[in-house]
């Protein structure tokens, strides 16, 4: 940047201060005694672009107000390339401070407010205050060389942004880790869980097995009682409809066959009077109906007619109950069919009940040796004891029923006796059941509680991992920034120790022409007359103000090619102060060449040599008694 134009009231020692129309280019010239105001010019500047001074910190800025008065002020005017920016900072006894940066073309705001000015003013111009004092500006009795570690250093070695980016790498790194460690503690804890769930795969196996087998008893229960049930409804049922049916088949039968014996005969006497009337069985018949039946004919044929009709009427009444009887003893199949159903059922039961005697049905209830002894309510001391039948009355019984002699009260007395042990039976499978099932799904939500768990360490052991590769990649990445800014802080140096050994002997009449510096900073020059490198401190206080404003000068240039790299003032505060007159005068015919991009050269000094002003593109004379100054 290339200040135009700086105006203050009440800073410091000026109550006016007007700087109109500068140089861009060339030496600006600030002289005059003591107390005088030079320096002030230097820090007015300061306080301008970034709202403190090289003296005051933003927390003492308050004393920059002029003695006796209540607020100051300042604008700067400048250039950024081809840009015209001005810059207005106010600032009162009560701590108000206030800023504002605008662009000249059309005098548009850019940003208001100290903080927004001063990022806005950082991102313009590629440096914030100290980089500014690091490098363009030098304070009265400030001539030594910035800490190589510092903020400035780096930023014009262009270490800056990778040490940032390291920076942001490692701690990245420890935000991993701190992941990893938590990730760990979760999975240390949840492994503490699944222990404490003591979920068993097997177990589940055993109880869904289990579950099966002991559901498809309890349907076969309840469908052998369901059946025994039916059974025994149509055998209760059907037993007084066989009996009726075979009552009524007994009369059927017996209308039938005097029926077919009637029909036979009828159908031979009419055969007889039809086709052989001359003989004589023909004739002892008609003579047997005339006297039996006189009043129903007197003529043979009239006789054959009746009969006829009495043979056809006996045919058809012989069809009727024969086919009658055909249907009742289909009836009494079917139901026959039906009541011996019972005793088959019951023997499928009986024949079943041995798988039932050798099985363990849990909570206590076991079927023993035609026993089966159910477990005891806490309010019944005693178990429940329910006879079994035994094989062999099972099969008499069933027996009996086939061939219909079973009395009502032995069919009564089995069925209720089967009923009750089936029912007990059902029941306690019920309870079994409805016991595996509880265990299978207390079982089954352990089974998804440790697969959710499982799931969740396996994820964490992903995440682990994929942590610990982020930990590499980025260590790695951390090593090669730091080779990195190895190689830069190598070069940095090369190019400072160019820059200063091409500048040094502009400034020492080539006394001085060699030098090296090491990766602090530290300057050592060769000695002609010793034929070595000697350490600063053992030159003279001028040679070390000129090596370090050399130095300086390097820094400079090397910001400037970090940064911006646009045309730039430097402020230079005393930098003569022990200059003799011919190294002053050489220094100030150097100074305006020493660099194509720092092109505005503010000096400040006690006097200059008189042929040495012709050469300043401006003069600013300080006076002790004058409380404001003005450059038109």
């Amino acid at each position: 940047m290339i200040i135009t134009s700086l105006h203050a009231e009440n800073v410091l020692k000026y109550a006016h201060l007007d700087l109109d129309r500068l140089p861009d280019e060339g030496v600006i010239a600030v002289s005059g005694e003591n107390e005088s105001g030079k320096s002030t010019i230097g820090e007015t500047v300061c306080f301008a672009l970034f709202g403190r001074t090289f003296s005051l910190n933003s927390a003492h800025i308050g004393k920059i107000i002029r003695w006796g008065e209540s607020h100051c002020s300042v604008v700067i005017a400048f250039r950024q390339g081809n840009e015209h920016y001005r810059l207005s900072r106010f600032l009162d006894n009560d701590g108000n401070h206030s800023a504002k940066l605008e662009h000249l073309s059309g005098a548009q705001s850019v940003s208001n407010g100290v903080q927004a000015v001063a990022n806005t003013l950082n991102e313009l111009l590629g440096y914030d205050f100290d980089g500014f004092i690091n490098s363009f500006y030098l304070a009265q009795r400030e001539i030594t060389a910035p800490h190589p570690r510092s903020e400035t250093v780096k930023i014009m070695a262009g270490i800056a942004p990778l040490e940032k980016i390291a920076i942001e790498i490692n701690a990245e790194v420890s935000r991993e880790k701190e992941e990893i460690a938590t990730a760990e503690q979760r999975v240390a804890e949840i492994e503490v869980e699944l222990v404490d769930l003591s979920f068993d795969k097997t177990q589940l196996r055993t109880l869904r097995k289990q579950y099966t087998s002991d559901n498809d008893l309890l349907t076969e229960l309840q469908r052998q009682l369901t059946g025994l049930e039916q059974a025994n409804r149509r055998y209760q049922e059907n037993l007084p409809l066989i009996r009726l049916f075979h009552r009524l088949r007994g009369t059927t039968t017996f209308i039938r066959d005097l029926l077919l014996l009637l029909a036979v005969i009828m159908g031979g006497g009419w055969m007889l009077i039809t086709w052989y009337p001359e003989y004589s069985l023909t004739q002892w018949i008609i003579t047997y109906l005339v006297t039996t039946l006189p009043q129903w004919t007197q003529s043979q044929a009239e006789y054959s007619q009746w009969i006829l009709f009495g043979t056809i009427g006996s045919a058809s009444l012989f069809l009727f109950f024969w086919v009658t009887d055909i249907v009742l003893k289909r009836r009494i199949h079917r139901l026959e069919g039906e009541r011996i159903a019972l005793a088959v059922i019951l023997r499928k039961i009986y024949h079943a009940a041995a798988v039932y005697r050798s099985i363990d049905i849990g909570d206590g209830g076991i079927v023993q040796a035609g026993v089966m002894n159910i477990p005891a309510e806490k309010t019944n001391p005693s178990p429940l004891i329910i006879d079994f039948p035994a094989d062999d009355e099972v099969h008499r019984i069933a027996q009996t029923i086939i061939e219909n002699t079973a009395s009502a009260i032995q069919i009564e007395d089995i069925v209720l006796r089967t009923k009750v042990w089936l029912g007990l039976l059902a029941k306690q499978y019920g309870k079994t059941v409805s016991i595996l099932d509880a265990a299978i799904t207390r079982e089954e939500g352990k089974l998804r509680k440790a697969e959710h768990l499982e799931g969740i360490i396996k994820k964490s052991n992903a995440t682990i991992e994929e942590h610990r590769h982020r930990i590499v990649v980025r260590q790695m990445a951390s090593e090669l920034l730091q080779g990195a800014c190895a190689r830069i802080a190598q070069r940095f140096n090369r190019d400072v120790r160019d820059l200063v050994g091409a500048t040094l002997p502009l400034f020492t009449d080539n006394h001085y022409q060699y030098l090296r510096i090491d990766n602090d900073l530290n300057v050592r020059i060769f000695s002609k007359e010793k034929h070595d490198f000697m350490d600063l401190d053992e030159a003279s206080s001028g040679t070390q103000r000129q090596t370090m404003l050399a130095l300086r000068l390097a820094l400079a240039q090397q910001l400037l090619e970090r940064t911006r790299g646009m045309h730039q003032f430097m402020f230079l505060d005393e930098p003569f102060a022990f200059f003799d007159a011919s190294r002053t005068r050489q220094a100030l015919a150097v100074l305006p060449k020493i660099s194509e991009k720092i092109n505005q050269i503010w000096v400040v000094a006690q006097s200059f040599p008189k042929d040495a002003k012709v050469g300043f593109a401006s003069h600013i004379e300080c006076f002790r008694d004058k409380q404001s100054q003005a450059i038109n």
